[in-house]
């Protein structure tokens, strides 16, 4: 949903009008929940304000404006965004359920007047209502063409704790064969930001290298 960060404030919803993930997640975990929705469709529903300052903000980032800046701006313009006065007409354009969509919308609008916590985590400063008109849906469905999904995978091959060799579906180990990285299960299994592979990888690179060379010793009586 990022950049620009404004959007974050804004309701995703798939083809039924339901929200499936916290807005303000991180964009790779988004792009993966894509995958598991009806049809791959998705919609990121905004006020007027939110969509307008966001558009302002994606020619404002520096030097990587053709990285962070130019994307958003050809699928905002190019990749089915609507525009309508009231949430029931927008959902008519997007081919969203009416009645599931205001229902949603109302759910959050309501939750986050009454300052409860999200259901699905997002910060507070980013739970915000979303009810004035006029609406626009950004089209972030997989099926768009102007709207590249960011995935990413998770886990990796079983490995030998201890060494980093990989084990196979029936226990045993490969000898001479090992896993490191993301190509290993490790500490990015589970969840992942920009950052933690690095640690991950000097971890298991080092296990690996390690056990490596001492097979090589032991082998060589050395």
């Amino acid at each position: 949903m990022v950049p620009p960060n404004v959007y974050a404030h804004g309701i995703l919803v798939n083809a039924n009008g339901k929200r499936f993930i916290n807005e303000g997640a991180y964009a790779m975990f988004i792009g993966t929940e894509m995958l598991n929705q009806p049809d791959g469709r998705g919609y990121l529903i905004l006020e007027s304000r939110h969509f307008w300052y966001g558009v302002y903000k994606c020619f404002f980032t520096g030097g990587a404006f053709l990285l962070w800046g130019l994307p958003p701006l050809i699928n905002i313009f190019l990749g089915g965004t609507r525009r309508a006065r009231s949430v029931e007409k927008l959902a008519a354009k997007i081919k969203v359920s009416p009645d599931g969509l205001k229902q949603q919308i109302d759910e959050y609008n309501n939750a986050s007047v009454r300052g409860e916590l999200d259901k699905l985590g997002k910060l507070q400063k980013l739970f915000t209502p979303v009810s004035k008109g006029p609406f626009y849906a950004v089209n972030v469905s997989l099926g768009n063409k102007y709207n590249p999904a960011q995935t990413i995978t998770m886990g990796g091959l079983v490995v030998e704790e201890e060494t980093g060799k990989i084990v196979r579906p029936d226990g045993r180990s490969i000898s001479g064969l090992y896993a490191a990285g993301r190509a290993a299960v490790g500490i990015c299994s589970g969840g992942f930001v920009s950052g933690m592979a690095l640690a991950d990888a000097i971890f298991s690179g080092r296990r690996a290298g390690k056990a490596a060379a001492d097979q090589a010793l032991s082998k060589h009586g050395n």
